[in-house]
């Protein structure tokens, strides 16, 4: 076994920069506290990088890329160090907090917020791949399904504001897309839905993808129809992009209910996801422990 590399930081150690994480870090430095965060992709943003428009955030209609630039630019504003690692556990005691990445590099901080956000769920679909990526043809966002050279043709599987606002980016792309729900009217705003077909998407409501059938550049999708509102048939596409959920992302904790490390963000399980209750968990995250379960004189 290789020996560990412990470093020792007296300050609060963000694991992610997301809208929850950079919030925490940014609120941290306001505070006069040292602060770190460490981020496995080494970019602040988070999963809002990947939306193509964002109309529920203060100063109106954003990209999600720009959105992540302003989160970025924040970082760099404060001074705070941002290192790309990969959290793999944290542990608690003995008035210290122990981040590790499984393979020999570990932190001893003086505590931490825990903001590693969420990642896509596979459905349970006969014939859908296991895995993510370009060999399987499936994807987890339109960014990387438009990655490299881009399909000519996608079908998106979903129903909420996800699948359509990835939808639209597809279009825009000059990608042939449709989008397969299984609810007769989708969950997504009417703006949305409204929006996504005005831009040339086919929305194809009320059915279920009941087998995938095929393989990358060539999948076929069998559906079981409700009496749903498709504009035309389900056609045979060279991707697919899913949109049916994500699940919180958490390092393995062994913390119990210490009160040097609070959890932040999407990775708290919340149903309903918001850039603006994830900016707010990560500081009301730091501020807790600022103000209640860590000495502050020991942070600054």
């Amino acid at each position: 076994m290789a020996e560990t590399d412990m470093r020792r930081f007296d300050g609060v150690a963000v694991v992610g920069a997301g809208a929850a994480g950079v919030s925490a870090a940014v609120e941290a430095a306001r505070l006069g506290a040292r602060v770190l965060i460490l981020e496995a992709s080494g970019r602040a943003g988070g999963v809002v990088r990947l939306a193509h428009e964002v109309r529920n955030f203060p100063g109106g209609a954003r990209t999600g890329a720009g959105i992540a630039e302003m989160f970025g630019a924040q970082v760099v504003q404060w001074g705070i160090p941002l290192e790309r690692r990969l959290v793999k556990s944290v542990t608690a005691g003995a008035g210290r907090v122990v981040l590790a990445d499984g393979g020999g590099w570990a932190l001893e901080a003086a505590a931490a917020v825990v903001a590693t956000g969420t990642a896509p769920v596979m459905p349970e679909i006969p014939g859908m791949p296991a895995s993510f990526g370009q060999d399987s043809g499936v994807f987890s966002s339109a960014c990387s399904a438009l990655a490299g050279i881009p399909p000519s043709s996608a079908a998106v599987i979903g129903g909420f504001d996800v699948a359509f606002d990835q939808a639209r980016l597809l279009a825009g792309r000059g990608v042939a897309t449709c989008v397969l729900c299984r609810r007769r009217v989708p969950a997504a705003p009417p703006w949305l839905v409204e929006a996504a077909r005005t831009e040339g998407v086919a929305i194809l409501s009320g059915l279920e993808v009941s087998k995938v059938c095929g393989r990358a550049g060539e999948w076929r999708l069998e559906t079981a129809g409700s009496g749903g509102m498709a504009d035309g048939p389900v056609p045979v596409v060279e991707s697919v992009v899913i949109a049916v959920g994500r699940k919180p992302v958490l390092p393995v904790m062994d913390c119990g209910a210490s009160p040097l490390v609070r959890v932040a963000g999407d990775a708290l399980g919340r149903p309903g996801r918001y850039l603006s209750a994830a900016m707010a968990d990560g500081c009301l995250a730091v501020r807790d422990l600022l103000c209640g379960g860590v000495s502050n004189g020991g942070l600054r």
